[in-house]
């Protein structure tokens, strides 16, 4: 009543809420537009790539931000995700960085956020990148795994044995 005295419009006022509100459930989650991202970029990644996004997705970013709106997540909700990641583990951190930051970086592009979630350069303080390996297996560690690999399977000895004998990776064999 004293808002109506006072020049008010109380049921104008509830219908904007209620548009605001419908317009809020309506708003793309985290898990929707990733999803629509994927769909867009499957076709030009490797399927190993496509795995890793996919992995990184279901199991590190849907259950901690699918269900948020995109353009209301903040960029201390991706730099805690990541940083817990990579306190887990330093080379998954780093993966989840690069995956996220491709993500978002999508999503700026898409106009879906309007700025970027992610520092630009911030892989080095959040999750940087694992040195390389330099160790690799001995003469005997070979012969050792080549002789063990004869307790396998044939098709399982053979995938082993190639591997020791192309130097490639698993992924390429």
């Amino acid at each position: 009543l004293a808002e109506v005295q006072s020049g008010g419009d109380p049921v104008t006022t509830r219908r904007r809420e209620r548009a605001a509100q419908v317009e809020r459930d309506a708003a793309p989650t985290v898990s929707e537009r990733l999803a629509q991202w994927r769909a867009t970029m499957a076709a030009r990644w490797a399927e190993t790539y496509n795995y890793d996004v996919d992995r990184f997705c279901r199991t590190e970013i849907e259950p901690k931000l699918g269900t948020a709106i995109l353009a209301e997540t903040r960029r201390e909700d991706w730099t805690a995700l990541i940083a817990a990641k990579a306190k887990k583990s330093a080379s998954a951190g780093a993966n989840l960085y690069r995956t996220c930051s491709s993500f978002l970086g999508h999503a700026e592009a898409h106009g879906w956020i309007p700025a970027p979630l992610l520092p630009r350069k911030g892989a080095v303080t959040i999750a940087p990148a694992v040195p390389p390996r330099e160790r690799v297996l001995t003469d005997d560690e070979l012969a050792a795994v080549w002789r063990a690999a004869e307790r396998e399977a044939p098709a399982q000895r053979a995938f082993v044995r190639l591997l020791i004998l192309t130097a490639a990776r698993r992924s390429e064999v």
